[in-house]
């Protein structure tokens, strides 16, 4: 997969360059936010690290958000930490036949925009959307988020627009979680099946699970070592191409994730996919 993406990038950067104005033209062609958004986030990675909304998931469990839709805290049970430890890195990445728009892994992030909040019934409250556009025009990525707290269930739904005025093909979504099961980062293992990928902390412990909700739109997870996930030195986070280790591992320090295979979006189309995390 990393040889097919490469080649896809490189033939989005020629389409880019011979394109000439048509980065313009998209950039002219978005749409206005929503009149009912109730703020705007200024674009800095540390946006990504607050803790700006935070929900019960019963019994002392709770789960926090970002103001860029980056999940910051994971708890559960109410002693056990799961997303919060070491490196904070949960959220996503953007990529198609005109290249890599962009990512946010949490602690760093590139190619997104000003982020756009709607929550209408006040703070730490349901319903939850945020709303971003790329900065080099081309989509709009609107999350919203959701919760059971029966099941310590956080649905993630993700819609992505084509703001651009020609069809955009091979578009990958990717959602992905650096999960250190248990507040610590270096004896977790991975293991995945055809929707799910989840870590855990063998014997004693306890797991987080990410699991693709959309099943009729192509997809597949993979498991992937933390290092060769890393933003911080280039790594997959900051693209789609994530190849994913054979599991189950042994025990180490790994990122999930999820990768959708969208594929083409015409001009001013949306496309849905959802994602569930859930603790075990």
């Amino acid at each position: 997969m990393r040889t097919r993406m490469v080649l896809r990038w490189t033939a989005g950067v020629l389409l880019i360059l011979a394109a000439g104005n048509s980065g313009a033209s998209a950039q002219a062609a978005r749409e206005a936010p929503a009149a009912d958004t109730q703020q705007e986030v200024a674009d800095i990675a540390p946006s990504s690290l607050s803790e700006f909304s935070c929900h019960s998931l019963g019994s002392g469990d709770s789960v926090c958000f970002s103001n860029h839709g980056n999940i910051s805290r994971f708890k559960s049970p109410s002693a056990f930490e799961h997303i919060a430890v070491g490196y904070i890195g949960e959220g996503y990445s953007l990529c198609s036949s005109v290249g890599i728009s962009g990512y946010d892994a949490g602690a760093d992030e590139s190619g997104f925009g000003t982020a756009t909040i709607n929550q209408p019934n006040g703070a730490n409250t349901f319903p939850l959307t945020i709303t971003r556009d790329t900065t080099d025009g081309f989509f709009r990525l609107q999350q919203t988020f959701s919760r059971d707290t029966a099941e310590k269930d956080v649905i993630v739904t993700m819609k992505l627009t084509n703001l651009s005025r020609s069809v955009i093909s091979e578009v990958l979504l990717v959602r992905y979680f650096d999960g250190d099961m248990d507040a610590d980062t270096s004896d977790d293992r991975y293991a995945q099946t055809t929707d799910s990928v989840w870590g855990w902390e063998d014997n004693t412990g306890h797991g987080l699970m990410l699991t693709a909700q959309s099943f009729a739109v192509p997809h597949f997870m993979a498991a992937e070592p933390f290092s060769s996930w890393d933003p911080r030195t280039g790594g997959v986070a900051t693209h789609c191409d994530i190849g994913g280790v054979t599991t189950p591992t042994a025990p180490g320090d790994f990122v999930g994730a999820v990768i959708y295979s969208i594929n083409a979006i015409n001009p001013g189309q949306s496309k849905t996919v959802k994602v569930l995390y859930r603790r075990f």
